[in-house]
């Protein structure tokens, strides 16, 4: 039920982005939960063979041969918007966004494909202290401020 909930919130936070899609809970209990599918395959198999030499009898591997370089930038850029927006606007932290909780489907809805976000059960309000503890954190890493 709280996955639930928070699939519902932040589904409608993303409503707007016609490339970000989140399955719709249909059911939920507080053990079972049941949602639409959302296309695509884990990022991470993308990443984890990117830099291996793709087989074409290989359909993991072979993947990251069919992403062009704008999809790869796209994969990343996107990804980062979907974190700032969480973080900065939205006032979320989806504690569980590793590639594995992140689709792409280069079928997208015209232009580089869609990135589906899954797995939103643990999911948190920030609170202004947190929020400004990862803004500062993100500044740091990003000024290379290892002392920060």
């Amino acid at each position: 039920e709280e996955e639930a909930r928070w699939l519902r919130l932040v589904g409608r936070n993303f409503e707007a982005w016609g490339d970000v899609l989140l399955p719709a809970p249909l059911s939920a209990s507080p053990s079972v939960l049941i949602e639409t599918l959302v296309p695509g395959a884990p990022i991470g198999e993308y990443i984890n063979f990117a830099a291996a030499t793709a087989s074409a009898h290989d359909p993991i591997r072979g993947r990251a041969r069919q992403l062009s370089v704008a999809q790869r930038h796209y994969i990343v850029q996107r990804g980062v918007d979907i974190y700032y927006k969480m973080l900065l606007a939205d006032n979320l932290m989806h504690a569980d966004l590793h590639p594995g909780n992140l689709l792409f489907s280069a079928d997208g809805r015209g232009g580089l494909g869609t990135i589906g976000m899954v797995d939103l059960g643990m999911t948190a309000v920030l609170t202004a202290s947190e929020q400004h503890n990862f803004i500062g954190f993100l500044q740091a890493v990003g000024e290379g401020d290892g002392r920060a």
